[in-house]
């Protein structure tokens, strides 16, 4: 296997993986007795068992987040435990309540507590299982955003959890350190089970000795910060008929920008330096970042981890699906606030155009220091070369307002109703395990669109509408391509040749993901 990286050292080798789950790639289902006890497998596509497992939790747990000026929660991070050198997660999907508006409720989703879910950290190498348990009531699925692992282990729409199963997919960490995030990726349900709570951060950390340059003690100088807009109705239930952009809430309520569950919260620091690790977890919102003082920030990292080099900036821009990782100095101890300006890349006044600025984060210094100088290389990136592309493929993004298509195809649940099934539905590419592809994304229309691919890291080319920045330059997972506009992009898929389960490529402005805009591949053998 080759690794996106230069450091030899750290590459993990498919040897390593199959000594560890037997290069089987099935999904494991634990029956309903001891939690902690061996998995038995089943052939891959098949789904969770729907045994309700031991101790299950169906009640409502309470989130508290009210109000602005709030202190900034920490999602905590998931405790693991050792089973015969596996790290094993429990992650719990249950119903919960949660207070995004004064003396209102609102009927939220949440992983381990009432909205939102714990941080998961893991170390390149890790063997990792996930014991997944689902009481939200419906079905469901957890997709590993950004992560590089076997279609069957994927969590995407053919990994159904029913409500009261189990899914425990294995596998090991095979890429550099990054900041992921996992969420439902349920077929015409994914934006309703997100923004009612079901999301959270994946961490990966690896041995490249810059990391200790920058921020990296969790909770202290290191923070996730999860931005999602809610539209609330007046009675404080959350608005899922779709459009939940930054223009307005349902009829007669109101949309609320949050920050790891909470509206415009404080962060009281003592330290002089802060690392940010933002996700756009929202369902079509644009963010243009920066902080109200117009201070220099520097991005270290992008989907995919860190990038060549720390980029200074004033302003960043992000969406749906995509990450960012930010070091900002605090040489003050004036306050300061780290905010939306307004989105360049708004489809409509549901989703940011012409919205005023909106404070995100407060953060308030009780001591200054001086500005520090950064690493002046981060990552050694090894770029792919249009040469080595095999094969190029041309993807047009269709639709606007509705009717959202992939080469003229809209995926729908009729489309996908069983893996044996997937093999003729229209839109499956079949890719050639080792190769390297092109994929030539174009956007014919009105609407910006979030391209997101699912198993690889790509890197972006080129694009027709502007240069590409220097924030660009790293691995990523997700895409924006502006109206009329071509994005180029260039992966190479190793590892995990599936002819029959598939993995998906679709925009991750989450409306237009259930709504048909998505596509999917499975990875053949070389022949």
């Amino acid at each position: 296997m080759k690794t996106y990286l230069s450091d030899k050292n750290q590459t993990m080798t498919r040897r390593r993986v199959l000594a560890v789950f037997g290069g089987t790639g099935a999904i494991f289902l634990a029956g309903c007795g001891d939690r902690r006890g061996s998995p038995a497998s089943l052939p891959v596509g098949s789904n969770p068992t729907s045994t309700p497992p031991t101790g299950a939790r169906n009640g409502a747990a309470i989130s508290t987040n009210t109000g602005s000026g709030t202190t900034l929660p920490i999602p905590p991070v998931l405790a693991s435990r050792d089973q015969d050198g596996i790290k094993v997660f429990d992650l719990s999907l249950q119903q919960g309540q949660s207070h995004f508006l004064p003396d209102l409720t609102t009927a939220t989703l949440g992983i381990n507590g009432g909205y939102l879910g714990p941080t998961v950290r893991v170390n390149r190498g890790d063997a990792v299982m996930m014991n997944i348990t689902n009481h939200i009531g419906e079905s469901t699925t957890l997709h590993w955003h950004g992560l590089h692992v076997p279609a069957a282990m994927d969590g995407g729409p053919y990994q159904l959890i029913a409500n009261n199963a189990r899914w425990t997919p294995r596998f090991t960490i095979m890429q550099p350190a990054a900041t992921l995030w996992y969420h439902p990726h349920t077929m015409g349900r994914t934006r309703e089970q997100v923004l009612r709570g079901l999301a959270g951060m994946f961490i990966i950390d690896d041995n490249n000795p810059v990391a200790a340059s920058f921020p990296n003690t969790y909770g202290v100088d290191d923070f996730p910060l999860i931005l999602q807009d809610l539209s609330l109705s007046q009675s404080g239930q959350i608005n899922t008929g779709g459009g939940s952009g930054r223009g307005g809430g349902a009829r007669g309520g109101t949309t609320q920008t949050l920050v790891n569950g909470t509206v415009a919260p404080t962060l009281v620091t003592d330290q002089t330096r802060l690392r940010f690790r933002i996700l756009n977890g929202s369902s079509q919102s644009f963010y243009a970042l920066g902080f109200d003082d117009s201070r220099t920030f520097h991005q270290v990292a992008t989907d995919g981890g860190l990038l060549p080099a720390a980029v200074p900036m004033t302003r960043l821009d992000i969406g749906p699906g995509e990450r960012v990782e930010i070091v900002v100095d605090v040489t003050q101890t004036r306050g300061f606030t780290l905010q939306s300006f307004g989105s360049r890349r708004s489809n409509n006044d549901n989703n940011g155009n012409g919205r005023a600025s909106v404070a995100l984060l407060a953060i308030t210094p009780t001591r200054s220091g001086a500005a520090q100088a950064l690493p002046g290389k981060l990552a050694g990136i090894e770029r792919l070369a249009v040469s080595a592309a095999g094969t190029t493929r041309e993807l047009v993004l269709g639709g606007d307002n509705g009717a959202y298509t992939i080469n003229g195809h809209m995926m729908s649940a009729l489309s996908m109703p069983d893996m044996p099934g997937m093999a003729d539905a229209n839109n499956t590419f079949r890719v050639r395990l080792g190769d390297t592809e092109l994929w030539n994304i174009t956007n014919p229309t009105r609407e910006f669109h979030a391209f997101h691919v699912h198993d690889v890291q790509f890197q972006i080319l080129d694009r027709s509408a502007r240069s590409l920045t220097p924030g660009e330059m790293g691995n990523k997972d997700t895409v924006v391509v502006a109206p009329g506009e071509k994005a180029r992009i260039i992966m190479r898929f190793d590892d995990f040749a599936d002819p029959t389960t598939p993995y998906m490529f679709h925009c991750h402005m989450l409306d237009h993901e259930d709504e048909g805009m998505m596509g999917q591949f499975v990875v053949v053998a070389a022949t």
